[in-house]
């Protein structure tokens, strides 16, 4: 089950094109897709944090804008092998 979030998400990642996407919003966008199973902010927030422990995605923070998020190449390259890039 896990796994199924994390490829959702880096695939909502992806989809950004090279452009980061913010905190709140990823997280809001696996605790609707995943409505049942992430409740509180904190289960998307794990989800997140796994991406990023794993290489797949990284977070940055800017001053203006706050925490963003990126896919990164290895991200990528974990979709293509999940044949869903």
């Amino acid at each position: 089950m896990k796994k199924r979030k994390q490829i959702f998400a880096l695939r909502a990642l992806s989809r950004m094109s090279g452009q980061p996407m913010a905190d709140d919003t990823l997280a809001q966008t696996l605790r609707l897709a995943f409505p049942y199973e992430i409740r509180a902010d904190a289960d998307a927030e794990a989800i997140i944090r796994d991406l990023e422990s794993e290489g797949w995605a990284v977070g940055a923070t800017d001053d203006l804008l706050g925490l963003q998020w990126l896919i990164t190449p290895a991200g990528e390259l974990k979709l293509r092998a999940a044949g869903l890039s």
